[in-house]
């Protein structure tokens, strides 16, 4: 359930890539201490005495590989006015020498090793974490003592030398301007209209082209020195490992890390901004692909703890808008229908900003009769609520999702999980198993209702008068704003129905006639791979696999492709 925003924010945060309201969340907590939640059992958590943590899972798949990571608490937020864009810099620069890894040498030298960079190590930079990430291909000794080492160099052992700065500014401005497309500056607008007194739109994780270009390397050094502590980090490794093993490893690396004293507190994230009224902004990008409207409610937002209550609540208005979603891709299919799709959406953004929201894609002529499809809707679910197949169709989707999760748990890749974990991490949320997940969600299905999802929607759009629309994409507009508020409150001005309970009907297809005839069969056993040819010329390839437990993957081809076309239908 991503906003509007967010989608835009996704792109941006994949670049390779001391308030009371801080003080509210505890840095370095585990997410389930005090919750009534417990972890997986078979991960083990760790603290060392300067304060580093560490997260272990054993776990099978694939053979004999171990996922490793290394959690920074500290980005782009992070940084000063002089300093915007260095949080991301730094990363880069942890590939360009260290204490035991000279610069120029270390991608080489993992390469002899049978690691590709990119591929087996690399790293990315959020507004409030940065990341490193290292894929051992075997399972030895050696091989852990060598992660080890480099993430202990990342750590406290950057070079940051004055060449390696200089020969990086350009791949960095670059990458800024590989990443300037329509996507992000609409992005960046989002921000601009969401969050005006906050630091967030004046943070990304990019920075700027002044700083990349003339940060002398004591600013460097300064942030590099200031954030990355041994109390902001945590090592999580999953995959061909035990703690047995690995404990020893980390003491012997990382105790001698000092602790800082006193902790460094997060900065100021500044203020949501209150009592702004019905407000819209409209940002043109000619090369955009649609026109995408949002209507949002913004409020503040601080850290709730994860638990079963939470988690209820989460579900509830997940549920809520999973049906909202759901009327939105059945009026999506309608002859003449005004948006190509749509979703509505709750989230929470760094522990700051909790956004409420429904989001439509759209041709950019037809933006006036999208946006009033997004204002009814919404108004329609706040006013009535959703039936009760609606409910009961909502949790036999997620009943489903829980499932196949739980099914499929032994078959999850480590670098999934290892990269799950950090979520889990930055977020405080408990690591529970998929297991777990769907014994706790069979048992919260019972206690999902129409009211109390109508109640959950209702205290996130408590506010209706305080609203903001913003419009962006490909949609050119003389007078743009006061276009779309007349728009919108012409669009409030029209009542709603209530909508219609639908009837419940048997899945349709239970009959597919007598089975075809199998005229040939092949099997290879080398391959693992059986073929079938039918009598009507249809034929068939089968290959178990365990890749993915209790899964199926189904691919059908038809006809001969482009070249069979007619010429004078070649979009047939």
């Amino acid at each position: 359930m991503k906003t509007l925003l967010s989608t835009f924010l996704l792109l941006l945060l994949h670049l390779a890539l001391s308030d009371a309201q801080e003080a509210a969340k505890p840095r370095a907590a585990w997410g389930h201490v005090g919750s009534d939640l417990k972890p997986d059992p078979a991960i083990t958590f760790g603290r060392l005495g300067n304060g580093l943590r560490y997260v272990i899972l054993p776990h099978p798949e694939p053979p004999d590989r171990t996922s490793l990571r290394l959690y920074v608490d500290a980005g782009s937020l992070m940084e000063t006015e002089s300093q915007r864009g260095l949080a991301h810099f730094i990363e880069h620069m942890a590939f360009n020498g260290t204490k035991n890894f000279p610069g120029g040498k270390m991608v080489e030298y993992f390469q002899r090793l049978g690691m590709s960079f990119g591929g087996d190590t690399n790293a990315h930079t959020s507004f409030k974490e940065t990341v490193y990430k290292l894929e051992l291909p075997k399972p030895d000794e050696k091989m852990l003592r060598e992660g080890m080492q480099l993430f202990r160099d990342y750590a406290d052992g950057m070079l940051l030398g004055q060449d390696e700065i200089e020969k990086e500014r350009g791949v960095i401005l670059s990458e800024k301007l590989s990443r300037d497309s329509p996507e992000s500056r609409t992005m960046e607008a989002a921000f601009d209209f969401a969050l005006p007194d906050s630091i967030i739109s004046k943070r990304l994780p990019i920075g700027t082209r002044e700083v990349i270009k003339g940060a002398d390397r004591d600013t460097f050094v300064d942030f590099y020195n200031k954030w990355y502590t041994s109390d902001r980090m945590v090592l999580v490794a999953v995959g061909a490992v035990t703690p047995e093993t690995l404990v020893p490893l980390i003491e012997e690396y990382f105790s001698s890390m000092k602790k800082p004293d006193p902790q460094i507190p997060d900065p100021d994230l500044g203020k949501v901004t209150p009592g702004r009224g019905v407000i819209t902004k409209i940002h043109y990008e000619k090369e955009a692909s649609s026109t995408d409207i949002g209507i949002e409610s913004v409020q503040p937002w601080k850290h709730v703890p994860d638990s079963s209550a939470t988690r209820l609540s989460d579900l509830r208005i997940g549920t809520a808008n999973w049906i909202i979603g759901r009327r939105l891709e059945k009026l999506a299919k309608k002859e003449d229908a005004p948006f190509l799709r749509g979703s509505a959406y709750e989230m929470g953004f760094l522990d700051f900003v909790r956004f409420g929201g429904i989001s439509l894609s759209c041709n950019p002529d037809t933006w006036e009769g999208a946006l009033q499809v997004a204002e009814q809707e919404l108004r329609r679910a706040l006013q009535f609520g959703f039936t009760a197949a609606e409910i009961e169709e909502a949790n036999a989707d997620t009943l489903t999702a829980y499932k196949e999760a739980a099914e499929g748990a032994e078959t999850r890749l480590s670098r999934s999980l290892a990269d799950g974990l950090v979520d889990e991490l930055a977020d405080q949320i408990v690591s529970t198993s998929p297991a777990q997940e769907l014994a706790w969600v069979s048992a919260a299905l019972e206690e999902i209702t129409a009211e109390n999802c109508l109640e959950e929607l209702r205290k996130l759009w408590s506010n209706t008068e305080d609203l903001q629309i913003f419009v962006g994409g490909n949609l050119k507009l003389a007078d743009g704003e006061k276009k779309i508020s007349e728009a919108f409150a012409k669009s409030r001005s029209v009542e709603v129905e209530a909508p219609v309970e639908e009837e419940q009907r048997a899945f349709a297809y239970t009959e597919f006639g007598p089975p075809g005839k199998v005229v040939e069969e092949k099997v290879h056993k080398d391959l693992g791979l059986t073929q079938l040819k039918f009598a009507n010329n249809v034929r068939l390839n089968l290959k178990p696999t365990e890749f993915e437990k209790g899964v199926i993957r189904i691919s059908m081809r038809l006809g001969s492709g482009e070249l069979t076309l007619p010429k004078d239908a070649p979009g047939l």
